[in-house]
C-alpha cells in the first residue's frame, strides 16, 4: 500500500479512536488483534494489509471512507474511489 495513503490511515486511525475516548485495548479486541498489533498499524509501523484496514473498520464502528478521508486526491482515483470519499 502507498506509504502516504498508510500514513493518512494511520492518522486518522488514532483520531477516531481518540474522538471515541477509545483504549488501544479496547479497540485491539473489537478488531480481533493484539495491542501491539494496533499500536504499530496506529503508528504506521506496520506495512498495511487489506485485513488491517478491515481490522481498524471493525474495531472503531468506522467505514473505509472515513478512514481514508484527506488522503490526496490522485491516490482515492487509483483506488477508484475519485470523488466518492470527501477529503478533509
Amino acid at each position: 500500500m502507498d506509504e502516504e495513503l498508510s500514513q493518512v490511515i494511520a492518522m486518522n486511525a488514532r483520531s477516531l479512536r481518540a474522538a471515541s475516548q477509545a483504549r488501544q485495548e479496547d479497540v485491539a479486541a473489537l478488531g480481533g488483534v493484539s495491542r501491539p498489533v494496533l499500536s504499530k498499524i496506529e503508528s504506521g509501523d506496520r506495512r498495511l494489509r487489506v485485513e488491517d484496514i478491515l481490522i481498524l473498520c471493525r474495531g472503531l464502528g468506522c467505514t473505509f471512507e472515513d478512514l481514508v478521508s484527506g488522503a490526496p486526491t490522485e491516490i482515492l482515483i487509483a483506488l477508484g474511489l475519485g470523488g466518492k470519499v470527501i477529503p478533509k
